[in-house]
């Protein structure tokens, strides 16, 4: 199968699949788009719509946090073929091709970098012994490993299964299950505290309402998240290194760091019925130990990989390293500054 970055028509009606608890799906008219693709606002990254106009599923828009990928699926799928299932599955493999694709990489050279958001976001939310814990996007599962050291009853969600597999030998007593956000499989009232790292990005309003929907009433919710002015600090220099050889990294940034903005995640959290407190941050510092550790460290994140599709590994590496080269520092190593703001929100009892 093939597939190519898509736009929407100006105009068009976009019909969201909903998978229902039965196995079946539904369609949900989502909203009526002004332009193309990078102009959307309002869709689900890992959700997958239709175009409402179109009569049935003759084109299908795949959204993942790296592509906005269209597909004709009377050329596609065959008559008599489960075109939702081969749908779904498209979907999540192009989660896992982006984060799962170097998942020993990220693993255990640069998500344990990413430890004091954890930790901070573990302790605003009140996570310790026998607390019901869910972690939403998961990844390779440090964050689950280190609420289950606090004693907490460990669950576990991510769209790719070669980074779960990592995480199931972190924690194997954890309940770690391949899903999607937008759709927990889990029942309603499940949880004391759902968190997501990073994991819920941009304008995804249903992956909020589904965390809030398994919270058990006085149950709170953490989402931490980049500062909306990473741009201007270290850590964009990273971002700036991807973003200026890929196109569709500039068109996603946007929308994915949508959820940083001042009063935003609150927003969000409100919609779904839960009460925000007061934001908070934390910084910290990504510590490699030389520039070449540093870019084998940032090859292993998503954003990378689509990078890599569109100018090759060579280039991508190159351009990591000639914008991090400037935060090495002898006798150091590189040491970026990064700084993550978070909220947490409860659900009223």
């Amino acid at each position: 199968m093939c597939s190519c970055a898509g736009t929407i028509a100006p105009g068009s009606s976009l019909n969201r699949i909903v998978e229902r608890p039965d196995g079946g799906s539904a369609h949900k008219t989502l909203c009526s788009t002004p332009g193309n693709s990078d102009a959307v606002h309002g869709i689900s990254a890992g959700s997958i719509y239709t175009d409402a106009n179109s009569g049935g599923l003759r084109k299908v828009l795949i959204v993942c946090p790296f592509s906005l990928l269209e597909f004709n699926t009377n050329v596609l799928f065959p008559s008599g073929h489960d075109s939702w299932s081969l749908v779904k599955q498209m979907s999540w493999e192009e989660v896992d091709k982006g984060w799962g694709d170097q998942a020993h990489v990220w693993a255990a050279v640069m998500e344990p970098r990413w430890w004091p958001e954890f930790d901070a976001v573990l302790r605003a939310t009140g996570v310790d012994q026998d607390t019901d814990y869910l972690d939403i996007a998961c990844g390779s599962g440090l964050m689950l490993n280190m609420a289950s050291r606090r004693g907490a009853q460990t669950h576990g969600l991510d769209a790719s299964d070669r980074l779960l597999a990592l995480a199931k030998r972190r924690t194997p007593q954890a309940d770690i299950r391949h899903g999607d956000m937008n759709a927990l499989p889990w029942a309603d009232e499940s949880f004391d505290v759902a968190t997501s790292c990073r994991g819920i990005w941009g304008p995804n309003q249903d992956a909020v309402h589904e965390a809030a929907r398994v919270l058990k009433p006085g149950g709170c919710l953490g989402l931490s998240f980049f500062s909306a002015g990473r741009e201007s600090s270290q850590i964009g220099k990273a971002f700036h290194a991807i973003r200026r050889i890929s196109d569709h990294e500039i068109d996603w940034s946007q929308q994915l760091g949508e959820i940083g903005l001042e009063g935003r995640a609150e927003e969000m959290c409100e919609t779904a019925g839960l009460v925000p407190r007061d934001r908070q941050a934390v910084q910290f510092d990504l510590e490699g130990a030389d520039i070449e550790h540093e870019v084998r460290a940032w090859m292993s994140a998503g954003p990378a990989w689509m990078a890599i599709q569109e100018r090759g590994a060579n280039e991508v590496e190159n351009s990591i390293r000639e914008e991090l080269s400037q935060l090495e520092e002898p006798g150091i190593g590189v040491r970026t500054q990064v700084l993550i703001e978070y909220v947490v929100a409860t659900k009223p009892n």
